[in-house]
């Protein structure tokens, strides 16, 4: 009997023990799932089914019932390039707004779905201080690694819409694609064209790859769990009362915090690559080495690279930073501005620095002199009232403000910022969540 209670409880869901590549059950697991694998990988059909199942069950157990969100994206996501591949090769004329349809439907569901799971809470929140606090919400619980998911899908379809890639053959491989349990709730984001081709293939298992991945394995187990899940503790004493500890104290809490995200993240990424290479499988490389960086711009050349390019790819190239004088030249930096400020401080200095910047914007448009300057005393009026509220968000705006100034004043100036301002946005916004999450400002 207690042996059929311990087989329910190990394909059942459990919130307080969800599970990780670094926890012993994901192990037990991995382990007789290999054993499965290795007597069925030559055979593209079973191998695809096999993995496909092992990867919603290990999302089932990661995340419970909001496996049926990543079923539904995979099911969207595969019916719209399916869509997208047909309007392309049917002979009838299709025309570019019915290509355009297909995508927006495409491209909107998981969106929507990600900007509610992710940031309701957070809206929510704010709306309740501003009404004070007299309005009830309830607390929405964010499915592992729906970021994660949601990326690769809408990479998969845009590529697809771009005719950059060939879709995916049937519903089965784009499954395999999206679900991939190796980086499903970590990463990395695995474009289309670099995985798709490997399932046409038989995968290469050898001994080579068992060793490098199994080495992979345990760098990145060793990061997670001894480094990252050890400075944690410290880190957290510190940041919950920074004002009991001396300068030095809470200098190595920051220093501390740096290695404690990097190990956290690249120990899943590495352990995400090595299963991969293990089963046969190349999902590219993620972090190479950041903290050697001699500059920001190769730090995030260097961090998460499979999300730095995808923002680059999706989001920077086509809002036109790979021109000379682009909308995001001058777009991003105001960007900057209201997140950060959003994400760091109080929320009416957000709506207060929001109408500074659509003041700018105007003075860009039109070449207003008066709206500049106005824009100008306003944003340095807020900097200096935020500074009475956390240096490190003075600070922040100081940066974006200048920059701002540089495009707004010499717009040839952008060609100085134009390959960086993307990283820069990056950069700013996670300062800004770090100090908002570790300092309470």
């Amino acid at each position: 009997m207690e042996f059929l209670n311990n087989l329910v409880e190990v394909f059942t869901y459990d919130s307080s023990k969800p599970l990780v590549f670094s926890s012993g059950e994901f192990l037990l697991l991995f382990i007789f799932f290999l054993l499965i694998y290795n007597l069925i990988f030559r055979h593209k059909r079973a191998t695809t089914i096999y993995i496909v199942a092992f990867s919603f069950f290990f999302y089932y157990k990661s995340s419970g019932v909001y496996l049926w969100i990543l079923f539904l994206t995979t099911l969207l996501s595969y019916f719209f390039g399916k869509l997208l591949s047909e309007a392309d090769s049917s002979k009838k004329q299709t025309t570019p707004n019915k290509r355009k349809l297909f995508l927006v439907l495409g491209i909107l569901p998981p969106i929507l779905t990600l900007v509610y799971f992710k940031y309701t809470n957070f809206f929510m929140f704010n709306f309740s201080q501003i009404v004070g606090g007299n309005f009830a919400f309830h607390d929405i619980f964010l499915p592992i690694g729906i970021s994660f998911y949601t990326f690769q899908s809408l990479s998969y379809i845009i590529d697809v819409y771009r005719k950059n890639v060939e879709p995916a053959d049937n519903f089965l491989d784009f499954a395999f694609y999206l679900t991939f349990f190796p980086q499903l709730v970590a990463g990395p984001i695995v474009k289309a064209n670099l995985f798709l081709p490997q399932l046409k293939k038989t995968p290469e298992v050898s001994q080579k790859n068992a060793y490098e991945g199994l080495w992979m394995i345990v760098i990145g187990l060793f990061k997670k769990a001894v480094i990252a899940d050890y400075i944690v503790q410290y880190n957290d004493l510190v940041f919950a009362a920074p004002a009991n500890y001396n300068g030095f104290e809470n200098l190595m809490a920051v220093f501390g915090y740096a290695l404690q995200i990097f190990c956290d993240f690249s120990g899943y990424s590495d352990m995400a690559i090595g299963i991969g290479k293990i089963m046969g499988y190349d999902l590219g490389i993620n972090f190479l080495s950041p903290y050697k960086s001699r500059s920001v711009s190769e730090f995030w050349k260097r961090w998460h690279i499979s999300l730095s390019s995808w923002l680059k790819e999706y989001i920077y190239i086509p809002l036109g930073g790979n021109r000379e004088i682009s909308a995001f030249s001058i777009y991003a930096v105001p960007t900057c501005l209201v997140l950060t400020s959003a994400l760091t401080c109080r929320w009416q200095y957000t709506l207060f620095l929001f109408g500074v910047c659509i003041l700018s914007l105007l003075a860009y448009k039109t070449k207003k002199n008066v709206l500049t300057i106005l824009s100008l005393v306003s944003a340095t009026v807020y900097a200096v009232a935020v500074f009475f509220e956390s240096l490190l968000c003075f600070a922040i705006i100081v940066v974006c403000i200048l920059v701002w100034i540089l495009v707004i004043a010499r717009p040839s100036a952008s060609k100085m910022i134009k390959t960086d301002i993307n990283l820069l946005l990056l950069m700013l916004i996670g300062l800004g969540r770090s100090a908002w999450s570790c300092f309470g400002c």
